[in-house]
């Protein structure tokens, strides 16, 4: 069930009706999690707030399609040293790429998670001058690459909720407990971005989107930006600006790839995944 206030709170002043806040909560029936921090002394806003699980604006994004199986993506193996591939625009076409030599097959699991965003389609009127005034907002109005690092492993918690190792699917809890995935955007007791819970002093993201600046910069509510967005003649190597580990994934195994944008226009967008050897 969801409020009549939930289709008028997008536009001050339009008699329209407005699905944002409408789409957001349904993506909770759906299983999907915030992706902003609700911890008010959490001053990093991991996935940029421009994302429709986050502050409520633009399409969803790779890992929230993969987990209601609208989207099925090509993957990086590590079976070839250099991979090419063209995508179309995720919000109509669902193109996406998963890299991790070793993922599971499951949006449950660590990888990074590519995808074209374009201002068209769904994301067409909230690109535009003024975006969405309910929380302030415009998304990217230019083409670009997002690259995201998805830390959606399973955990077993223990009767009392206390972490009890990883697992890898629901089917391995042996001795009790239940599962759960492992990290979040938010601070919890039953988050790994919770220093209290979880590997000793691990601060783990479930959804956190890279930049293409190299810094971290979506701190005190700012949010993601075009300068955000990948674009043609930029690249990512994985480095300890956005990983704890530094080059590894949080669960120890090397990134292992850098990824090179050689062309993005308005509809397509060529990008080039090397191994590092």
């Amino acid at each position: 069930w969801a409020g009549y206030s939930f289709m008028e709170n997008g536009y001050p002043g339009s008699t329209l009706p407005d699905a944002h806040v409408f789409i957001h909560e349904s993506g909770h029936m759906c299983s999907l999690e915030d992706y902003y921090s609700t911890d008010p002394n959490m001053t990093f806003g991991p996935a940029g707030k421009l994302e429709v699980m986050d502050i409520g604006i633009l399409d969803h994004s790779v890992y929230s399609k993969m987990l209601l199986e609208w989207t099925f993506p090509y993957v990086i193996d590590g079976s070839e040293n250099t991979t090419t591939i063209t995508l179309n625009p995720f919000e109509s076409s669902g193109d996406c790429i998963i890299i991790n030599d070793t993922w599971n097959g499951s949006p449950l699991d660590e990888y990074l998670a590519i995808e074209f965003y374009t201002p068209t389609g769904l994301n067409w009127r909230d690109s535009q001058p003024g975006g969405y005034p309910f929380a302030g907002l415009q998304g990217y109005t230019i083409p670009g690459i997002k690259i995201y690092h998805i830390d959606a492993r399973g955990v077993r918690l223990a009767p009392d909720d206390s972490f009890d190792g990883y697992v890898t699917s629901s089917n391995d809890l042996s001795g009790g407990g239940r599962f759960a995935v492992g990290a979040a955007n938010t601070p919890g007791p039953n988050s790994q971005t919770d220093s209290g819970g979880g590997p000793s002093g691990a601060n783990y993201r479930l959804v956190h989107l890279m930049e293409a600046t190299g810094t971290n910069s979506f701190r005190n509510g700012a949010p993601a930006t075009n300068e955000t967005l990948f674009t043609t003649g930029t690249s990512f190597t994985p480095s300890s600006t956005f990983f704890t580990k530094g080059t590894q994934f949080n669960n120890g195994s090397e990134v292992g790839y850098t990824i090179y944008i050689d062309t993005v226009t308005a509809t397509s967008a060529t990008i080039r995944v090397v191994k590092n050897v």
